[in-house]
């Protein structure tokens, strides 16, 4: 039952209020956007022309955040509602379960949860605000009868009408009964994903800090394709020496079936990456919403306004030099003063054993649970985690080098329609072996979302960690629970 969203955004210009095939949902008219600045790049000075909108300040994102939890504090819908803006998507998320409104979904879904008491708190409020724009972040904790959760949620605030309303709001991850368990880092140097943008590889060293510190000058463009990619190329003082260091350094690379390279780590650069409001990159091409036309964005300008966005987007990259026995981007790769990792090649099983893994998945609490839902909301598949072909369970199978142990991974999602029908995904992990041929290393209740890419021992203990495109899963305590340090932010609207 969450209510709000949360991830990391920062700066979605003040066409925010126009979202991706988003159908009126208010006889309300939003004012024309104001002529929007290329955003201020920290240290350097703006090329502004034209008025931007006026940046919210401190007090208006207080006094929404705060009309926010009181609303629903009090179970005051009426005043709930009129804090969203005209056009708006909302993501949900409970345990496994995800759903995507627009505003009239959103409402109605929230008619449901203000029929019982509940108790909304936020704690580490964090926000950043730019011209029209605000995003909050927070850690929302949800109680309502027997139910509770917590976990982040972030909100984009764009200004309606004259005044803050929220565009965008979501549940990052959900953990059912309250705080879960985030895995601890792999030892320095033992993981480091690998990026591919604008025909380059770049090794991810750190995330790096919100404010900009970690980098000089202009930003340039690298990428626009799914994502917006640029890069300051020119790394500060206030890098930590222990990362500098890493220029230079020998490393061995991965591919996703476990097959292996030798490259070297290059110049040192700090990479943003951000998922633009669909008003933002229609701006950027010169496409007005009434169907006008007009210049498009050059390159700088679009490389310091994905710049100010990307704030939890930014990494300290290194170029992958000397990599001309990696016929193929590799996924990871890890510093080759580190111990030697065994890496488990991935195949598909053969029938039989996934048949058997499937079976055991859904005898597990969670499945049966999101298997009730399904069919309580009407839905006539015959399984939830198989509604559509294109959405059947991925199982895969992990074989370790030189006779280590194995494991399964079974990764189920399904959305059954558009915004606010049934969605879920979930992931476990099974090793092979015990009497009943199948150890679950999984939260049978709470199972967890990931989508593993490749896998390996990163730290000798002969259990794989599963390494994702945002982060990495490892074993915490019995079962596997996954992080992501390198999330993209997303500012877009999809309903």
């Amino acid at each position: 039952m969450n209510a709000a969203p949360t991830t990391a955004l920062a700066l979605a210009l003040a066409l925010a209020l126009g979202c991706r095939a988003a159908p009126p949902v208010a006889p309300v008219t939003a004012p024309p956007p104001a002529p929007v600045a290329p955003a201020a790049v920290p240290g350097e000075p703006a090329a502004v022309t034209g008025a931007a909108a006026a940046e919210p300040t401190p007090a208006e994102v207080q006094g929404l955040l705060d009309a926010w939890l009181r609303a629903q504090n009090t179970g005051d819908l009426a005043a709930y509602e009129r804090l969203y803006a005209p056009r708006f998507t909302g993501v949900r998320r409970s345990g496994p379960r995800e759903r995507r409104f627009d505003r009239a979904g959103w409402m109605a879904d929230r008619q449901a949860m203000f029929r019982a008491a509940m108790v909304v708190a936020a704690q580490d409020v964090a926000v950043r605000a730019g011209p029209g724009v605000a995003t909050v972040r927070f850690t929302q904790d949800f109680t309502q009868e027997r139910f509770h959760d917590s976990g982040p949620k972030e909100m984009v605030l764009v200004r309606a009408g004259g005044a803050l309303a929220i565009a965008r709001e979501e549940m990052l991850a959900s953990r059912l009964g309250g705080p879960g368990t985030t895995p601890a880092a792999p030892p320095v140097g033992s993981l480091l994903h690998v990026l591919s943008h604008g025909g380059a590889r770049w090794v991810v060293l750190a995330p790096a800090p919100d404010d900009g510190s970690w980098s000089r000058g202009l930003p340039a463009l690298v990428d626009r394709g799914e994502q917006t990619v640029v890069a300051r190329a020119e790394p500060s003082g206030a890098v930590p020496q222990a990362l500098r260091e890493l220029r230079g350094q020998p490393v061995r690379a991965w591919h996703a079936d476990g097959t292996a390279c030798e490259a070297r780590l290059g110049e040192l650069a700090v990479l943003a990456r951000v998922d633009v409001h669909f008003g933002t990159e229609q701006r950027w091409n010169g496409e007005g919403d009434d169907g006008a036309r007009g210049p498009r964005a050059s390159d700088d300008v679009v490389a310091r306004e994905a710049w100010a966005e990307a704030d939890e987007g930014r990494v300290l990259v290194a170029r992958l030099d000397d990599a001309a026995g990696c016929a193929t981007p590799p996924r990871w790769a890890r510093l080759a003063s580190q111990p030697p990792a065994v890496a488990f090649a991935p195949s598909t099983p053969d029938a039989a054993l996934a048949g058997r893994v499937l079976a055991r998945a859904r005898e597990l609490p969670a499945w049966r649970r999101l298997q009730g839902e399904y069919r309580t909301e009407g839905n006539a598949g015959a399984h939830w985690d198989s509604h559509e072909v294109n959405h059947a369970p991925v199982i895969t199978l992990w074989q370790g080098a030189g006779g280590a142990r194995r494991f399964v991974t079974l990764r189920a999602s399904t959305m059954v329609g558009g915004c606010g029908q049934f969605s879920a995904r979930a992931t476990v992990v099974f090793e092979l072996g015990g009497p009943q041929g199948l150890i679950l290393h999984s939260d049978g209740a709470e199972p967890g979302d990931f989508v593993p890419e490749a896998a390996a021992d990163l730290d000798g203990d002969g259990v794989p960690e599963f390494i994702t495109a945002e982060g990495y899963a490892r074993r915490t305590g019995a079962v596997f629970r996954a992080a992501t340090p390198l999330r993209v932010p997303s500012h877009d609207c999809e309903c």
